[in-house]
């Protein structure tokens, strides 16, 4: 629905600007015939967008439109725009422009092909993106893809659209679980929002190296938004017994922070306590609170959870460090060339801030190796050099030890990744981005039961985060826990609606010998690659010999690395070992570094190591032999 209450509706075909064009009922968006790959949500949102060209279009009107009555995060509609700009190559933001704190412009000419070609306008509700573009295909990007944990550290911040109920009862909750929730910004201007959110996130930390407690990340318990529904609804969506809470209120050199522990099961204050101290204290004062917190729950901080308050830094270069985590974190467009330029920052005014070294090499690795916005080498030479001083500075920093192991894993020297990876499991197990890297590994050496018992872990310490989810549903997947899987495929996409996961769910049915079921699913989809492997498989099952065939043939025609592992899946799925291996034999091996992940040869290694139709040929002597073995770190 427009600000003036008017729905724009079209029964066009496709639309045409410059040298696309979004074809609406293939649900593809092709460039010189060449279908581009764009998520679902995204696709929508350039359908609305293409709807109304040259007009000011409001965030809110697109989350009305798009979303409806979902609750989803503010950066939702930021990804999609920067996921449409990326496809159609709009990276000077001129094709659709943003109007600072009004909304977005689509400033192309638009031309319409298909029948009903004027725009009409007609009063009444908003229209229901699902009904208008029912003859869009909604497709994962990919069957079965092996999210590694470094890639899923760079998207767990892409929060959940909308959290779920845990269904446990707060009173069954252990005691020792609590979220700390983001502290609110009290300051007169409401420009300390950074900073507020930095107290917070500093505690969570702090208590999270506590063995004796469960401590729900800041990606969760961040996921509610400026304004959280009440303490029991929090507790109970993350099923934890307390609940932290808090505010900020910053003058100059002098800070005021409230901080206030609540019992769920009762409402109760648990403890409560005001600091007003000088801006150079916030350490110490964040490290009271995790200690006193620690104490009513029972527990005590452990070496790593009072370092804090021994490392006394430049008031300024402090806030500095906050201010480039809170964009690291944020990730809208630019933040993370904003948290890079804080983190230098904070170095530039105290040269011995350990962590401000540790995050500026994070913001070279996602920089580099995850948007690509830093040739290969240069970034990998600077995120080096940044994790190496980290640790020169203070040898016990988990984050420095794990990305100075990311820099050596993109280097291929897995001995000394393995190095800084046992480092960082010895100083805290229990850290996030340590467990999904382990995970990962446990997954790509067909360990499956270890890579699932750890990701459960980090699902419990990060339930509402989608990819943590989507990961854990992967690895059951792998391992054949089909029901299990699909239950977890399902949570994820309630926390992340944009993916259908159809894929997915289609494979559990083949795997579970629901052909008629999935046949249903498959035979609407787009023709390529996914719909020709997955009918292949259903007409085989069906005992339609020929279909199967043709689709095997048609699929065969395209033998690049990736298509050879399919026909490798449809020969395991026959019963054709030997013939899985022939075609697998055929996919080379590239040198395993983050700048190749996206070629044609890391695709396909990935998705071996991932598929649940070559799981059963880890056994057989000639899966050892397959080429391009990456490292284990």
């Amino acid at each position: 629905m427009t600000e003036h209450g008017e729905n724009l509706v079209t029964t066009a075909s496709a639309y045409v600007f410059g040298d696309y064009t979004l074809d609406l009922v293939r649900g593809a968006l092709l460039k010189d015939g060449a279908e581009i790959k764009l998520r679902p949500q995204s696709h929508e949102v350039l359908v609305y967008l293409l709807q109304r060209p040259g007009k000011l279009v409001s965030r809110d009107e697109l989350v009305r439109a798009i979303w409806g009555q979902t609750v989803v995060t503010d950066d939702s509609v930021t990804h999609c725009v920067i996921d449409i700009r990326k496809a159609i190559g709009d990276k000077s933001q001129k094709m659709i422009r943003t109007i600072p704190k009004r909304g977005y412009i689509f400033d192309l000419d638009v031309a319409i092909q298909g029948e009903g070609h004027a725009l009409d306008q007609v009063s009444g509700e908003a229209p229901d993106t699902k009904s208008r573009d029912k003859g869009v295909r909604r497709l994962a990007p990919a069957l079965v893809v092996l999210l590694l944990a470094a890639a899923a550290w760079w998207q767990a911040d892409r929060l959940a659209s909308r959290p779920i109920e845990s269904g446990n009862d707060i009173a069954r909750a252990p005691a020792n679980t609590i979220a700390v929730l983001p502290f609110v910004d009290m300051s007169a201007e409401q420009d300390q929002g950074y900073f507020a959110q930095g107290v917070s996130e500093e505690v969570i930390h702090l208590l999270a190296q506590t063995p004796d407690l469960l401590v729900i990340a800041r990606t969760s318990s961040f996921s509610f938004g400026e304004n959280p529904p009440d303490i029991a609804t929090v507790a109970k969506t993350l099923n934890v017994a307390h609940v932290l809470e808090g505010s900020v209120r910053k003058t100059e050199d002098r800070v005021r922070v409230t901080a206030q522990l609540v019992d769920a099961a009762t409402s109760a204050h648990v403890w409560s306590h005001v600091y007003e101290r000088d801006l150079g204290d916030m350490m110490k004062i964040q490290t009271d609170i995790a200690r006193s917190v620690a104490a009513q729950l029972q527990a005590t901080l452990t070496a790593g959870g009072t370092r804090l308050a021994g490392m006394e830094h430049n008031p300024k270069a402090y806030e500095s460090y906050l201010r480039a985590n809170f964009f690291f974190n944020r990730r809208a467009p630019g933040d993370l060339a904003r948290a890079r330029d804080y983190y230098q920052q904070a170095i530039d005014m105290d040269p011995g801030f350990a962590r401000a070294w540790a995050g500026l090499a994070g913001a070279y690795w996602v920089l580099t190796a995850g948007e690509g916005e830093i040739p290969f080498e240069q970034g990998m030479k600077m995120l080096r050099q940044a994790a190496d001083r980290s640790l020169a500075l203070d040898p016990d920093l988990v984050e420095g030890h794990l990305r100075a192991r990311a820099y050596w894993w993109a280097m291929g020297d897995d001995e000394a990744a393995r190095r800084h990876l046992d480092a960082a499991s010895a100083i805290d197990p229990n850290n996030e981005l340590l467990l999904g890297i382990l995970a990962g590994n446990y997954a790509w050496d067909g360990e499956m039961q270890q890579a699932v018992e750890l990701q459960r872990k980090l699902v419990r310490r990060d339930p509402l985060a989608a990819a943590h989810r989507h990961n854990l549903a992967s690895f059951l997947l792998t391992a054949g826990r089909l029901e299990e899987a699909s239950s977890e495929y399902t949570r994820a996409r309630e926390l992340n609606p944009s993916e259908s996961y159809d894929l997915e769910f289609s494979t559990i049915a083949i795997l579970q010998g629901r052909l008629d079921e999935a046949l249903l699913m498959v035979e609407s989809w787009p023709e390529g690659p996914d719909r020709q492997q997955a009918l292949s498989m259903i007409y085989q099952g069906l005992g339609q010999d020929a279909a199967a065939g043709a689709e095997f043939e048609k699929l065969a025609r395209h033998p690049d690395a990736v298509t050879a592992v399919r026909l490798a899946e449809i020969s395991a799925y026959r019963g054709d070992v030997d013939g899985a291996f022939e075609w697998l034999s055929t996919v080379a091996g590239p040198a395993y570094r983050s700048d190749e992940r996206s070629s044609p040869g890391m695709q396909a290694l990935d998705r071996i190591h991932q598929s649940a139709f070559l799981f059963a040929l880890r056994d057989d002597p000639r899966w050892a032999t397959l080429p391009g073995e990456p490292p284990r770190s």
